[in-house]
């Protein structure tokens, strides 16, 4: 797949924040790991480029 991309969060979290946030993928897989520096900063900052681009819950989430 062309319009696809894998994150290893442990090395590239910036560029993966930015790819979920400017939408630049059809498919994003983010793989995290325990050791990633900063995990809990790095996941809000994941979770809120989410949240940017979906504001509204599914109706799986209600």
């Amino acid at each position: 797949m062309k319009d696809a991309k894998m994150f290893p969060l442990m090395i590239k979290s910036r560029k993966a924040i930015k790819a979920v946030r400017e939408q630049t993928y059809s498919l994003v897989c983010l793989n995290d790991n325990v050791h990633i520096r900063n995990y809990e900063q790095t996941m809000e900052k994941i979770k809120s480029s989410f949240e940017a681009i979906l504001p509204e819950k599914s109706s799986f989430e209600i």
